[in-house]
């Protein structure tokens, strides 16, 4: 069997607005719908990732990555 990358992105799980601020209630829905998922398909495979959502409040506070930009492709660290 296949397994599935199911990225939770960022800005659904927590609020982009404030530093660290999951949002409690869809992250509850979520997994409520992956468990319902497994239930009904026992060897369904899943390898959970997830964005980075509020942890760009502490990126652009502290300068790491210029606003609206999703770095560079390659993984380096852009100068500053």
């Amino acid at each position: 069997m296949t397994a599935i990358f199911l990225k939770l992105g960022g800005s659904l799980i927590t609020d982009k607005t404030q530093a660290e601020t999951v949002r409690e209630d869809v992250l509850a829905r979520l997994a409520h719908e992956i468990a319902r998922a497994r239930q009904a398909q026992p060897h369904l495979q899943l390898v959970l990732g997830h964005g980075s959502g509020s942890g760009h409040v502490a990126g652009a506070k502290h300068g790491t990555r210029p606003r609206g930009s999703h770095g560079p492709r390659n993984g380096s660290v852009s100068p500053r």
